[in-house]
């Protein structure tokens, strides 16, 4: 945090921890900085909380609810914030580089990460995480969660609820979790699971990974030499372009490919050609 007071700046820079709280009893806001790590802690209401870095790029400033407090930039390595309970906003801006634990608490969140390697976590209420630059992990908990990795190698696990995620730009690892989910791959080599549910699930750009587990669920490879494996249930395989692997697993499964592709059938097992011949 930085004043003018050349006295006071000396005094923050010596001291192993410092606090910040609102007065109002109402909602209590409260910051901590302890050896490099800033937390800070929302209220049970709705809050808006943003960081980003200053224009001369020496402080972090910290946006509570429309009140402001600067903080130098040297003094910090890493960010942890819990907004508790309401609906909440997190948002830390591009060019933040520390690494970020959000929790979104209860309630219907939107937390966006940084250009860190940041962990997000909706718990209870629909949440929409937003991991940003870095290799991040999102997990979605319970409710009817949107999760996009950003670029980097991002870990998203929808949890339970009809999740959409998407992987974007890197080697992703998305999971939906409980519930019928729909889950993209996007570039890159991602391994994509959808877990119990229908889901529907894509593979994106790259060689990629597809599980459907238990439920009725809709493949797509995409491009790239993709592995769909169909699980439990009746489910629907498309390989797309490339070499492709598919295997309906148990169920009465619905396959259609390209050419250059093989398949292993349990159960009923409708083949059809998009183009060459089938296997």
């Amino acid at each position: 945090m930085r004043k003018n007071s050349r006295h006071w700046r000396r005094t923050v820079a010596k001291a192993p921890k410092f606090h910040l709280e609102s007065l109002d009893p109402r909602a209590l806001l409260s910051v901590a900085l302890h050896h490099g790590l800033l937390t800070i802690g929302g209220t049970e209401a709705a809050d808006i909380i943003n960081v980003s870095v200053d224009p001369a790029g020496a402080d972090l400033v910290v946006d509570l609810n429309g009140q402001a407090f600067n903080f130098d930039l040297s003094l910090l390595r890493g960010l942890r914030i819990n907004t508790r309970g309401g609906d909440d906003a997190v948002t830390i801006a591009d060019g933040v580089l520390l690494d970020a634990t959000i929790r979104g608490g209860s309630g219907n969140d939107s937390l966006d990460g940084g250009d860190g390697d940041d962990v997000l976590r909706g718990d209870s209420g629909d949440d929409s995480l937003s991991g940003g630059l870095g290799d991040d992990r999102e997990r979605g908990d319970a409710g009817d969660d949107e999760l996009s990795g950003g670029d980097g190698d991002d870990a998203l696990d929808g949890g339970a609820g009809d999740d959409t995620e998407s992987g974007d730009a890197g080697d992703d690892r998305c999971r939906g979790g409980a519930g019928s989910d729909s889950v993209d791959g996007g570039a890159g080599n991602d391994e994509v699971r959808g877990d119990a549910g229908d889901d529907s699930l894509d593979g994106g750009e790259g060689n990629d990974s597809l599980h459907g587990g238990a439920g009725n669920d809709d493949e797509t490879g995409d491009l790239g030499d993709d592995e769909l494996d169909g699980d439990a249930g009746n489910d629907q395989l498309h390989g797309g372009d490339g070499a492709d692997d598919l295997d309906g697993g148990a169920g009465d499964d619905t396959e259609t490919g390209d050419e250059g592709e093989s398949r292993v059938a349990q159960g009923t097992t409708t083949c059809m050609a998009a183009t060459g011949t089938m296997i």
